[in-house]
């Protein structure tokens, strides 16, 4: 009779583990997203397309591994 209540602990401990457990395998792990890189036009360097460093034109979109091809490539337009 002693023994009675721990084993009752023991047996509720195990399966709260168990159902733990299993709700952390359930859980659905989400796809990295994969970034679209563009090419830099003045060194030809890949960088990502939601990179800050951007500059529009009448061409379209271009986008800059630094802010010294920006510049450069500004320069090359004029």
């Amino acid at each position: 009779m002693k023994y009675l209540i721990p084993i009752i602990i023991i047996i509720l401990l195990v399966r709260y583990l168990i159902k733990k457990n299993k709700n952390l395998k359930a859980a659905p792990m989400s796809k990295p997203q994969s970034e679209v890189l563009k090419q830099d036009p003045i060194c030809g360097a890949y960088v990502a397309q939601r990179q800050e460093l951007s500059l529009r034109t009448s061409e379209g979109i271009n986008y800059f591994c630094s802010i010294a091809c920006m510049e450069k490539f500004k320069e090359l337009k004029r």
